[in-house]
């Protein structure tokens, strides 16, 4: 913005610099009329012989300065807008009475033109105005000066002084307008800032306005339909018989509407409280029976949580209650009470919960200790504050609003009292609350004067804890080995129950608490489906979904996330944790029961499609090892014939013994080699599925290409020459089997890109770079188009013939390089054949690293134990 731009803001500026302005020139012109006579001191020891004379002129001038004064204050709305000019010519005629001062005293000679560079400077100090003003009085004061002293005559010996005068006169100028226009730029940016401050904090209070009549709008209308709706259901509840099957989800749906309603309320009292709405109703009570009365109602949750609960006096046993006078609202106290003991209920477990009351000679004390598990100190200055909650139950393992704290201050800060909290983590809290005695901060006006004691009236107290007790799981534990399983994860009690009233009639429904919970039972009955929450106690719905896409053998597992966090940035960490979909609360049953199916038929599908993978490929191989074998088979089937032949002659006597062993001995070496290549190609069989080759163990993987080179010729159409260098020396950490695997797509690909011609070469290559092994399988076959070679590695994309192949080989190999933790890649040009690298780790690295990951829309995993898949 530029600093002179004619706008609103510039013009606020001038109005507020001109008041600043107004107000340093009042006190320039108090200084003045002090100073100014007050450097008569200074005129009787430098020109004693002149000092009637200086000390006339001072005078003078310093009545010029009480007038300019007078008027000034006299009539500020004239003076307003002339307060820069008038205060630069108050300083103006003080320099020009300096430069009056230095003709008398010599001229150029006189050391008094200092005090023209002290006025100026004065002047720069004082005056927050642009530098116009210091540049136009400074030169006024420096061309007076020049023109008395000039006016006496300047001799030779003389210049050197004169040039040194007006070069520091005009260097204290030129320091001083920069200073001015600096100042009045950063007066000017300040004033910005603060402007924008103000209209920063004038929108805050809008909308803290709006606030809170959205939320008192809010309240007020959610409460209107949720108390219909809870009168609704407490009519079917008293229709419905205790042993029906629907009475548990209508108790559940009663206790969660009531839930709702106390946030509401709570809510609405929060936003009455900021509005200064509350209105208090004093009461005279027995605080010593008020409290054990407000205790019983909390003694089932302390024998839930298996706490002790306990209650001490510490009033001296001769007190008289009429000492203890302690006027409070009934109501509102029975609310801090709950609060604080709920709090201290909800966080504690198999621990003490203590109540003490004491006093001081003003205030009525009563202390809320705990031995739950503490505040963190950070959240100590924070936990009175509206909707916040320690961070130590960020895994939500209560449930709350954060308004219970702070309406808690609220009331005792309506009562006049103070509340205070210690707190160490692992070792619990204490609240510290103090309210005043007498009736000194009372309103008489509003004196409660009914008979209602202090713990009567039906009080329901909702800590927010989660209880499991509240739902009957066995009820859904009946089994269908016809159904498919899923796993629910979740640990709110009723969102559990709702969701297995939705799915029980169609699928087996096992449940889990918590993340950590839910990662045993899906190793446990490896289901077809799981459903989490997100904010769940140990591990929250993102680890475990982590947790499932790491390992190797649950990957496939699909998981559906259900949750309240509906923002893209929610679903957008859960998708990038490996989550298949996404559900949000509250849910459509319909809905729920829609995403299951589809997910089930479409893990059907896909469950159907690998198995007929596998069944292509495993016919290719059979037919090429029935081939295979088959011709040394039938090569020893038909020496065998002719041997029985050849017996039978020599028996019957048509030859003679002598020539028939020498066709038997011809035939079975016949027989021999028939047998031998049979017995190479089961040992290469051997060696390419290596049985109890489970995890990553140290190999040769040269074995494994040598077996799988024998395999290859299966289904050799061509002539085919293999040309192996291995030039790798040691063994590599990798799981052999699926390697092999790998190799298997290589060659085999290899060996078909060569059908139609009469003959081709393979060339295989081992070698070692740093600390990777190299494979290159390189041929001299047609080539890879270069628009096809992005998409080669694309599940079920194939150039074959339908039935030919299934397009998952170079997929499959791909996924199987990388979880080794290496990298494929391939070159290739048309007519000159095709060579792709295999780069593995040699001490390897298992799948935990994967590259790729998988969502419903991806081909199952699963077809890595496809043994023979073909492009």
């Amino acid at each position: 913005m530029k600093l002179f731009q004619r706008n609103s803001s510039y013009l606020s500026f001038k109005k507020n610099h001109q008041e600043v302005c107004f107000y340093r020139g009042k006190v320039s012109l108090i200084l003045g009329i002090i100073f100014i006579p007050l450097f008569g001191g200074l005129d009787y020891f430098i020109a004693h012989e002149l000092f009637s004379k200086f000390i006339l002129l001072r005078l003078l001038d310093t009545a010029f300065v009480l007038v300019i004064l007078t008027f000034v204050l006299s009539s500020k709305r004239l003076a307003l807008p002339l307060i820069n000019p008038l205060v630069a010519i108050y300083f103006t005629s003080a320099g020009m009475m300096i430069g009056y001062m230095c003709e008398l005293l010599g001229g150029v000679n006189s050391s008094y033109y200092a005090g023209i560079n002290l006025v100026i400077l004065a002047m720069t100090v004082t005056m927050p105005w642009p530098g116009f003003y210091t540049i136009v009085a400074g030169g006024t004061m420096m061309g007076f000066y020049l023109w008395r002293v000039v006016s006496l005559g300047i001799g030779p010996n003389e210049i050197d002084h004169l040039i040194n005068n007006i070069y520091f006169m005009a260097s204290t100028i030129a320091i001083s307008a920069v200073s001015s226009f600096l100042q009045y730029r950063m007066q000017f940016h300040k004033f910005l800032s603060e402007q924008e401050i103000l209209d920063a904090n004038e929108k805050l209070k809008e909308l803290d306005k709006a606030k809170t009549r959205f939320f008192s709008n809010l309240t007020h209308e959610f409460r209107t339909p949720l108390v219909s709706l809870a009168a609704s259901i407490q009519i079917i509840r008293s229709k419905v018989p205790d042993d029906q099957e629907l009475r548990p989800l209508l108790d559940s749906s009663q206790h969660s509407l009531e839930d709702v309603l106390d946030n509401v309320n709570d809510l609405l009292t929060k936003t009455r409280s900021d509005k200064g709405m509350l209105e208090m109703r004093w009461s005279e009570i027995n605080v010593v029976s008020f409290i054990p009365r407000a205790l019983n109602v909390f003694e089932p949750f302390a024998a839930k949580q298996n706490n002790k609960l306990t209650f001490t006096n510490l009033l001296p046993a001769n007190h008289s209650l009429d000492v203890l006078p302690l006027y409070v609202d009934r109501e509102k106290l029975k609310k801090i009470f709950n609060n604080l003991v709920g709090n201290a209920m909800k966080f504690t477990k198999g621990g003490e919960i203590e109540i003490t009351l004491d006093k001081t000679d003003t205030h009525c004390i009563i202390k809320v200790r705990d031995t739950g598990s503490g505040i963190p100190k950070e959240d100590l200055e924070l936990i009175f504050d509206p909707f916040t909650q320690a961070s130590n139950n960020s895994m939500r393992e209560v449930q709350g609003t954060g308004l219970g704290l702070a309406m808690v201050k609220d009331f005792i800060e309506k009562h006049s009292g103070t509340v205070t909290v210690e707190s160490e983590v692992g070792k619990g809290s204490t609240f510290t609350v103090s309210l005043p005695l007498g009736d000194a901060h009372v309103d008489q006006t509003k004196l409660d004067t009914s008979e209602i004691l202090e713990g009567d009236g039906d009080v329901r107290i909702n800590l927010g804890l989660k209880s499991f007790d509240e739902i009957d799981l066995t009820v859904f534990s009946k089994h269908d080995q016809t159904r498919h399983n899923i796993l629910l994860v979740e640990d709110n009690p009723r969102v559990l129950q709702a969701l297995a009233y939705v799915l029980k009639e169609y699928y087996n429904l096992y449940f889990a608490r918590d993340g950590l919970e839910g990662l045993e039972k899906i190793r446990e009955i490896r289901p077809n489906l799981v459903i989490s929450d997100i904010m769940m106690p140990r591990m929250d719905g993102y680890g475990l979904v982590r947790a499932i896409k790491s390992d190797h053998d649950l990957k496939m597992i699909p998981i559906i996330l259900l949750t309240s966090k509906a923002d893209v940035e929610s679903k957008i960490q859960g998708f990038e944790a490996g989550a298949d979909e996404y559900l949000s609360k509250p849910f459509n049953n319909l809905e729920v029961l829609t995403r299951v199916r589809g997910f089930i038929e479409r893990r059907k599908t896909e469950t159907e499609f690998i198995h007929e993978a596998k069944m292509v490929a495993l016919g290719r191989f059979v037919a090429g090892m029935a081939h295979e074998i088959n011709n040394p088979i039938s090569f020893v089937i038909s020496s065998a014939d002719l041997v029985d032949e050849i017996f039978q002659a020599v028996k019957e006597g048509r030859i003679s013994l002598d020539e028939g062993m020498e066709s038997i001995s011809k035939r079975i070496d016949h027989i021999k080699d028939g047998a031998n290549r049979v017995a190479s190609i089961t040992a290469a069989l051997k060696s390419f599925v290596r049985q109890g080759e489970t995890g990553f163990n140290p190999n040769d993987i040269h074995k494994g290409i040598e077996s799988t080179i024998l395999i290859v010729h299966t289904n050799r159409q061509a002539k085919v020459n293999f040309h192996q260098h291995y030039e790798l020396e040691e063994e590599i950490v990798c799981n052999i089997n699926q390697l092999n695997q790998v190799f298997l797509v290589l060659l085999d690909n290899a060996v078909q890109a060569f059908n139609g011609r009469a003959e081709g070469d393979i060339w295989i290559h081992t070698y070692r770079q740093g600390d990777f092994a190299h494979i290159t399988v390189r041929d001299n076959g047609p080539g890879i188009p270069e628009d096809i070679q992005s998409r080669i590695f694309d599940p079920c994309f194939t150039t074959k013939d339908v039935g030919q192949g299934t397009g998952l080989g170079l997929f499959i190999a791909q996924q199987i390089v990388h979880e080794h933790g290496g990298v494929f890649s391939v070159k290739s040009k048309v007519g000159e054949g095709a060579e792709f690298d295999i780069q593995l780790p040699i001490k390897g690295q298992k799948g935990q690293h994967e590259q790729a990951r998988f969502t419903h829309a991806s081909i199952d995993r699963g077809v890595e134990k496809i043994r023979y898949p073909h492009r």
